[in-house]
C-alpha cells in the first residue's frame, strides 16, 4: 500500500455492518496489489458493529459517515470518491475478495484505450445455494458479457477523469441501481465501459431466507431504488432506458393500482373488479412458468408487489444535490 506517495489506484470497500468479511476482503486487496501504489479505503455507512475496528487493524483508512440518515447503496462510493487520491478508484463492497491479476489487466486496456471510463471483470458468485443470489447470476447477462456493457454490476475500477468530466462518482439518493444509473451519464458523456474475460470479484453475500432478505430490502430502503433512479433520470437522454429497466416494478404498480380503481367503482360494477382479478392470475401464472416453480413464481409476485411499492416510495422522496459534501469524519485507531 502507498505510504507518503500518491497511488495510483484508490480500493473503495462500502461497508455497512461486515465484521464477518472486511478482514478477509482487504487481505484479499494486499495480496492482489503487489507493488502498485495503491491506497486501501473504507467507506463506512455508520456501522455498528466492529466494522471500523477490524479496517482499522488492517491498516486502512477508514471514513465513517456522521449520520445513519444518510445511509444509502449511492453514499458508499461517493464517500469513498470524496477522500480518494488515485488516478483510478477501483470499487468494492465489503463482502467481496478480489481476485489477483484483474488490476493490472485493467490498468494495461486503460492505457492503450483512452475513452474507457471503466472496466469490469467476471464475478463469482459464492452463495450460488441462495436462490436471489443464483438467479441474479442466472438472469443477468452483463455478468457474462465480455466487450461493452451499458454499465457495471459488482465493482469494477473507474478512471478518476471520467468521473470528475461527470461531476460525481454514484448518486447518494440512490439506494440501489447506482451502478447502472452511473454508467447512464458516463455514457451520455460519450465515456466507454468495458468488461473483461479476466475473474475480478468474489461475491459472498448474505445467506438469509430470501423473504427475510426482501423485508430487510425494504426496511433499509433498498427497493426505493427503481423509483429514485426514475425520478433523478427525468428530463435525460437515458429516460427511456430506465423505463426498460423497472418495467416489470411499473407494471405491477399500475396493476395495483387498477385494483384499487376497481375496489372503488365496485357498489356500481363488478366488472373492473374481476377483469383486474384475471390479470394478475394471468401474470402470477405466467411467472410460475417462466420460473419453472411454483414457490419462485410466488416469491417472484410477491418481490415485484413489494418492489413496486417501494418504486412509488422511491419517487416521491426527497432528492438531496448529488454534488453536495458527504458529512463524514476519518476514524482513528481509537474506536468510540
Amino acid at each position: 500500500m502507498s505510504t507518503g506517495s500518491i497511488p495510483l489506484v484508490s480500493i473503495v470497500i462500502k461497508t455497512l455492518n461486515e465484521s464477518a468479511n472486511i478482514a478477509r476482503t482487504i487481505q484479499s486487496v494486499r495480496a492482489s496489489i503487489g507493488e502498485i501504489p495503491a491506497e486501501i479505503i473504507v467507506a463506512d455507512s455508520y456501522s455498528v458493529d466492529d466494522t471500523v475496528k477490524i479496517a482499522l487493524g488492517e491498516g486502512a483508512k477508514v471514513f465513517r459517515l456522521q449520520s445513519k440518515l444518510d445511509r444509502s447503496c449511492g453514499v458508499g462510493a461517493q464517500l469513498g470518491y470524496q477522500y480518494a487520491q488515485g488516478e483510478f478508484i477501483l470499487l468494492l463492497d465489503g463482502d467481496m475478495e478480489l481476485v489477483p491479476g484483474f488490476i493490472e489487466a485493467a490498468l494495461d486496456m486503460f492505457e492503450d484505450q483512452q475513452d474507457l471510463a471503466a472496466i469490469g471483470g467476471r464475478m463469482e458468485e459464492m452463495a450460488m445455494d441462495h436462490p436471489i443470489f443464483a438467479a441474479r447470476i442466472q438472469r443477468n447477462q452483463n455478468y457474462h458479457t465480455s466487450g461493452d456493457v451499458g454499465h457495471l454490476d459488482g465493482g469494477g475500477i473507474y478512471r478518476k477523469a471520467a468521473l470528475q468530466d461527470i461531476g460525481y462518482f454514484t448518486n447518494i439518493n440512490l439506494h440501489s441501481y447506482e451502478e447502472s444509473e452511473l454508467g447512464c451519464r458516463l455514457r451520455a458523456k460519450s465515456w466507454r465501459l468495458m468488461r473483461i474475460g479476466v475473474s475480478a470479484i468474489r461475491h459472498y453475500g448474505h445467506a438469509i431466507p430470501r423473504y427475510r432478505l426482501l423485508i430487510h430490502r425494504f426496511k433499509s430502503g433498498y427497493t426505493f431504488g427503481p423509483g429514485e433512479f426514475l425520478r433523478v433520470s427525468i428530463g435525460n437522454p437515458w429516460f427511456s432506458v430506465v423505463i426498460r429497466t423497472i418495467k416489470a416494478y411499473l407494471v405491477m404498480m399500475m396493476a395495483w393500482f387498477a385494483l384499487i380503481a376497481s375496489l372503488l367503482v365496485l357498489p356500481w360494477s363488478n366488472l373492473p373488479l374481476l377483469t383486474v382479478l384475471a390479470g394478475f392470475l394471468v401474470m402470477f401464472f405466467m411467472l410460475v412458468i417462466k420460473r419453472r416453480s411454483f414457490s419462485d413464481g410466488v416469491f417472484t409476485f410477491v418481490s415485484w408487489s413489494v418492489f413496486a411499492l417501494g418504486t412509488l416510495i422511491g419517487f416521491i422522496r426527497q432528492q438531496r444535490c448529488p454534488t453536495a459534501w458527504i458529512d463524514s469524519c476519518q476514524m482513528e485507531d481509537r474506536v468510540n
